[in-house]
């Protein structure tokens, strides 16, 4: 499985990665840092216990894929959104 399985073009994410780059977006904003693997596991799931998991499932695909950047290695919260997909031809605010 590559990285970018699940991510059509750069302009199609599957709904789960759409969720979580929305979703961390919004922390982000809300909060001035991004959201714990733990907090986009509870969002996506429901259940803390699955973050183990976002990392390789949700996290590498959207960095491979350009939308997502992450911090020093071993820093908490260091994700940033640097590029969000369109919606028919417009930027997504």
């Amino acid at each position: 499985m590559t990285y970018t399985q699940g991510i059509k073009s750069m302009d199609t994410l599957r709904p789960r990665l759409r969720t979580a780059l929305d979703y961390i977006s919004a922390y982000t904003k809300e909060h001035g840092y991004s959201p714990s693997l733990k907090d986009i596991a509870i969002e996506l799931t429901g259940d803390a216990r699955n973050f183990g998991n976002i990392s390789n499932t949700v996290i590498a695909p959207l960095i491979a894929a350009g939308y997502l950047k992450r911090g020093a290695k071993g820093q908490p919260r260091t994700l940033q959104v640097v590029n969000m997909p369109t919606v028919e031809g417009e930027a997504v605010k």
